[in-house]
């Protein structure tokens, strides 16, 4: 019998829950149907998208032991939206 092969550091990012990176189209089409929907893209960046359609970015990360969120901005892909129905 043949040991199980060695976890590399990949299999390791893997079993941890790691995400995709975010593309333009995922965020574009993001909908939040029942309360806020997170979409993380990796290393504590997430997009946060309201059930009224505002996708806004934010970062979570730990001080002191306690986490936080910073608040970023509004995601580009909705802003462009807001300036083509404004013109």
């Amino acid at each position: 019998m043949t040991p199980p092969p060695e976890k590399t550091p990949m299999d390791l990012k893997r079993s941890r829950g790691a995400t995709m990176k975010l593309t333009d189209i995922a965020i574009k089409k993001a909908k939040a149907h029942d309360g806020q929907l997170k979409l993380f893209d990796g290393g504590g960046l997430f997009l946060l998208v309201e059930p009224t359609g505002g996708k806004l970015w934010r970062y979570k990360y730990y001080y002191n032991g306690a986490e936080r969120k910073l608040a970023i901005g509004e995601s580009v892909a909705n802003m462009e939206y807001l300036y083509t129905t404004a013109s």
